[in-house]
């Protein structure tokens, strides 16, 4: 072989080694370009999600929306107002005896008294506690109970609601 025999060698595998990364590069910019498109496609399936979520999550009806304010009154209520009150220079003992008459029959609060307790603080609410036609909530028959639970502690009970508001109920409208 001469000179130019090897040159021309060299210069088919430079060639084929060029072709060959040329061909390579494509392939990892194909790779590149569908590992993007695909994590935008699984980053768009995401927010769909989050916002198909949050959008379902303020869907709750009217009485459910009541119920949950009604809860959170009664919540406030007991462990800012009436455990302190009830509590006050009772021993442990005490306590424990006091509130576990109450665990069956739960301590019971109007809407009324919810609405005036700690100087009207939730009178401002008295207007939400409607129904779809606009009648207002029955002030006294509109109520949380709330149960107090072993070890009878200020975060230690469960709450019940009871709605008076005239919503229709389901076996009624079919």
């Amino acid at each position: 072989m001469g000179y130019k025999d090897k040159n021309i060698e060299r210069s088919d595998t430079m060639a084929k080694s060029k072709k060959e990364k040329t061909k390579e590069f494509i392939e990892k910019e194909k790779r590149n370009k569908l590992i993007l498109i695909g994590s935008i496609a699984l980053g768009l399936i995401i927010v769909f999600i989050v916002i198909f979520c949050i959008a379902n999550r303020n869907n709750k009806t009217l009485e459910e929306k009541l119920s949950e304010k009604l809860t959170k009154m009664g919540e406030e209520f007991y462990t800012n107002f009436y455990y302190d009150e009830f509590t006050k220079d009772k021993s442990e003992e005490e306590i424990a005896e006091s509130l576990s008459k109450f665990e069956e029959i739960g301590v019971k609060i109007n809407l009324d008294n919810l609405l005036r307790y700690d100087n009207g603080k939730n009178q401002n609410e008295a207007d939400t506690f409607k129904n779809e036609e606009g009648e207002a909530c029955n002030l006294n028959n509109t109520k949380a109970i709330i149960y107090p639970k072993s070890p009878y502690g200020k975060r230690d009970y469960t709450i019940e609601v009871q709605l008076d508001c005239g919503f229709k109920d389901v076996t009624e409208t079919e």
